[in-house]
């Protein structure tokens, strides 16, 4: 009995341990998506920022075209006053550039690991896999270069060694 004891006593330890270290780990990756799309939002609205006042101040005649091609779009709202008419192309032909690409991938990963259950042990486990294999890829990679240099070095040292005679 005693023995037994003990062994459900550490059963109920290690669980306890692993729960706290999982939802330290959920809690990590929460704040790093948070962090993430609060910088991906300020990068769009500062894009927008830009290009609207771009848009504003284009010539009469560009506004008037601008307007005509925004109007023949599909899913343009109509009934925009003139000073509306550049938030709103802008905000359509907003496109984010590859550092905000970059931060949504890391946002994505981030909710997918934050999330409870089975879906975020899945993740949790697949971005562990997706490092260890990045590392072993560089390694690699590292060790091909390594045996292309040391062949350049045999190939270099064989042509002085004919070279003298």
């Amino acid at each position: 009995m005693d023995r037994k004891g003990a062994i459900d006593r550490i059963k109920r330890a290690a669980r306890s341990e692993y729960a706290g270290t999982k939802r330290d780990m959920q809690l990590g990756a929460r704040g790093v998506r948070d962090s993430m799309q609060q910088k991906i939002a300020d990068a769009r609205a500062e894009g927008i920022s830009k290009l609207t006042n771009e848009y504003k101040g284009r010539t009469p005649d560009e506004k008037r075209l601008m307007r005509k091609e925004y109007d023949a779009r599909p899913g343009a709202v109509s009934g925009l006053t003139d000073e509306q008419y550049p938030g709103a192309m802008a905000a359509r032909d907003y496109r984010p550039g590859i550092v905000q690409r970059a931060q949504m991938g890391v946002a994505a990963l981030a909710d997918a690991n934050a999330a409870p259950g089975l879906k975020g042990d899945v993740a949790r486990t697949a971005t562990c896999t997706g490092g260890i294999a990045m590392l072993t890829a560089s390694g690699a990679a590292l060790a091909d270069l390594t045996k292309f240099m040391m062949q350049g070095a045999n190939v270099q040292q064989e042509r002085d060694e004919v070279l003298p005679s």
